[in-house]
């Protein structure tokens, strides 16, 4: 594993096991992240316009965001770790499946939640 364990675990800490969050690229938490890694989760992701496919800030809408899908984060820190991704597959909500990551992720590292 090319990231430091805790680092991870800090991270962990921050997401709190959210599925649903789009983070600023710039977030405080993200600051000892390898920096390609970051990269990779990072992307532009649109509003679509309706209730629950739009980004909403302090402001209301916005049309777009540069930012790290939460539930993407996850999965690649997941990945990274060689978690056990079997449970997280089979869960249909973002909710479940970011906490079934976070502790999977855990798991491996030998930190039970």
């Amino acid at each position: 594993m090319s990231i430091d364990k805790k680092v991870i675990l800090d991270l962990l800490e921050a997401i709190g096991g959210d599925g649903h969050t789009l983070w600023k690229a710039d977030a405080g938490f993200f600051k000892d992240m390898p920096k390609d890694f970051m990269e990779s989760v990072t992307q532009v992701h649109k509003s679509d316009g309706t209730a629950k496919g739009s980004i909403w800030g302090n402001e209301g809408m916005v049309p777009e965001m540069h930012a790290v899908y939460g539930l993407d984060l996850l999965w690649k820190l997941a990945k990274e770790v060689g978690a056990n991704l079997d449970r997280p597959h089979g869960l249909m909500g973002r909710g479940f499946q970011a906490r079934a990551l976070t502790e999977a992720i855990r798991e491996k590292l030998g930190e039970k939640a």
